[in-house]
């Protein structure tokens, strides 16, 4: 069980999948409540999007589309919360900043069995 205290977010870029979601919504709502500088979130529909930037998210995009990894603009994500799983894994291993966190939050989707070496540093 992956517990966080209050400041594990203060300061940091977090990014959630499938953020107007059951899980994804809390996760939105309690980075901006701990202060995370910075929540992206992802949805598919622009209702959902809608509804993640109400509930805190300073910028919503949709990661159905063929390259959403480039629309994040600004710093990397220290913080990832993976609601879905399967290729959004890698792809979200793929914009963490190094020494950042990946964390899975249930998935809709097969979590790969393999990861790339990249992913797994720790230190800044």
């Amino acid at each position: 069980m992956h517990t966080v205290q209050q400041s594990t977010l203060m300061g940091k870029t977090v990014l959630v999948h499938a953020a107007a979601g059951g899980v994804g919504s809390l996760l939105t709502q309690f980075a901006r409540r701990r202060r995370a500088r910075r929540v992206i979130a992802t949805a598919v529909s622009a209702a959902k999007r809608s509804l993640a930037l109400e509930m805190g998210a300073n910028l919503a995009i949709d990661y159905s589309a063929p390259g959403w990894e480039t629309s994040l603009a600004g710093p990397r994500p220290d913080v990832v919360y993976d609601t879905i799983g399967g290729d959004k894994t890698r792809a979200s291993l793929a914009v963490l900043a190094d020494g950042g966190e990946l964390v899975f939050a249930g998935g809709s989707q097969p979590q790969p069995r393999t990861l790339p070496v990249r992913s797994t540093r720790t230190s800044r």
